[in-house]
């Protein structure tokens, strides 16, 4: 498989076919984010779509923002979707250090759901589960305080095992990559 970065000016004629994939992803996510809002920040270069294409064509898709701390640039793939995970995993690492290197991130993150660990075991160097618990709802009342998210978290760096895939600042993604 092959992750191609889609230039920002491009995204719109990817959705079509990112989108089925991204919707998947967004069904996992607690409804932090939703299909408009994933356009709107793909078009605005507040994050990036990356898509993994086989012969057969595009079979993953992939939505990636960066965080600058005070100490150090993050990248995040916020968004992952596409089956099996053994195919793309490491050509999605691969493509995410070249940005890194572009950019001088240090570090990647996933957020995602527990398959994310076991994926990521060899390409990470610390692994994390963080515990969410919803607090309200919607409507501002208090949840109940049954419903808990556990998504697990995953950070490598260059000085931490095998490599720190980290892409663009927020609003200027890494080099484009255009399908050959």
């Amino acid at each position: 498989m092959k992750i191609y970065n889609i230039p920002t000016d491009a995204v719109g004629l990817w959705l079509p076919i990112a989108d089925p994939l991204l919707e998947r992803a967004l069904s996992f996510n607690g409804g932090e984010m939703e299909l408009d809002d994933v356009h709107r920040e793909l078009r605005e270069g507040g994050m990036w779509l990356l898509v993994g294409c086989t012969e057969d064509g595009p079979q993953a898709a992939f939505v990636c923002a960066v965080f600058d701390y005070h100490r150090q640039r993050i990248m995040r793939v916020v968004l992952a979707a596409g089956e099996p995970m053994e195919d793309w995993i490491e050509p999605l690492i691969e493509k995410l250090e070249e940005g890194c290197a572009t950019i001088g991130a240090e570090n990647i993150e996933f957020f995602g759901r527990p398959g994310f660990t076991r994926a990521l075991k060899a390409y990470c160097s610390e692994q994390y589960t963080v515990m969410v618990r919803k607090v309200r709802d919607v409507q501002g009342r208090q949840a109940d305080p049954d419903q808990y998210e556990q998504p697990v978290g995953a950070r490598g760096g260059p000085d931490r095992g095998r490599g720190s895939p980290s892409c663009g600042t927020v609003g200027k993604p890494p080099p484009a990559v255009h399908r050959a």
